[in-house]
């Protein structure tokens, strides 16, 4: 029997089935002190699973928190931009 390779649909696996806002916060706090962060500096900082972080990157970039940009080594990265930071800033008091 031969096996043949699943590919897991991209679009389930692109957003949480549950929003964490402590989570989203920590995101959010950290990308407004470290702008222009890669992936996996962000999920070891905010101490996620890199699958996860990625989840919840692609939310805050539906929800137009945050902002993708292409480096030059062709890497994301990752900045937030002003309704993320004001987000922080009301829910941070």
């Amino acid at each position: 029997m031969s096996r043949t390779n699943q590919v897991l649909d991209s679009s389930y696996e692109a957003i949480p089935q549950r929003i964490e806002w402590k989570t989203v916060l920590r995101i959010l706090g950290f990308l407004r002190h470290n702008s222009k962060s890669k992936k996996t500096h962000i999920s070891m900082t905010c101490n996620l699973g890199y699958k996860r972080c990625v989840q919840y990157l692609n939310w805050l970039e539906i929800m137009n928190l945050i902002r993708k940009d292409i480096g030059k080594d062709g890497s994301h990265l990752i900045s937030v931009n002003e309704c993320g930071i004001e987000l922080v800033l009301k829910f941070s008091k």
